[in-house]
């Protein structure tokens, strides 16, 4: 079946807006990284992942439109999907990306803002809770000390001394 230049043009403009598209996907995965960043073979493995998502993507909307004349890809629906890309990495992706890492530092922001005061009661109970047991060890360390020095044999003895002796008396 033959196209009109009707359906090519409309079939091209369908295929920019398919790179357009795969472009925000890109920006989305790049903001991702910036969150959640990956070195090495994992990001090889996003990156291929992605390109495989990207052309199954592509190809799906190539077929959904049902102009691939017998299996045949046109020149225009690779140039169309390239030049979607191009034009939204060269015009759109500049101003977008910066306004999204905005919106979610000023939406963690919020979140925050939120959050901290649910939780707030929880950390000065865990700095109380942390003075207490200090105060308790403290405590049960000078009686320590204390119990240490009552004994004749312990409070003439040094510390590594006792050790010492304690080591003696294992091995024999």
């Amino acid at each position: 079946m033959i196209l009109s230049l009707k359906g090519q043009t409309i079939f091209f403009f369908q295929m920019v807006l398919t790179g357009a598209m795969i472009g925000v996907g890109y920006d989305v995965l790049r903001l991702c990284r910036t969150y959640f960043p990956l070195r090495g073979l994992l990001l090889q493995v996003e990156d291929f992942l992605f390109w495989l998502t990207a052309l199954f993507f592509a190809f799906s909307r190539t077929v959904a439109t049902d102009l691939l004349d017998l299996g045949g890809i046109r020149w225009f629906t690779i140039l169309g999907v390239a030049l979607g890309m191009v034009v939204y990495f060269g015009a759109f992706s500049p101003v977008l990306l910066p306004l999204a890492r905005l919106c979610i530092r000023l939406m963690s922001n919020l979140i925050l803002a939120i959050l901290r005061p649910v939780f707030l009661p929880f950390y000065h109970l865990g700095k109380f809770v942390r003075k207490k047991c200090k105060k308790i060890v403290d405590f049960f360390i000078k009686i320590g000390k204390r119990c240490l020095h009552f004994f004749t044999l312990y409070g003439k003895m040094k510390w590594m001394e006792c050790l010492r002796k304690l080591r003696r008396l294992r091995k024999k």
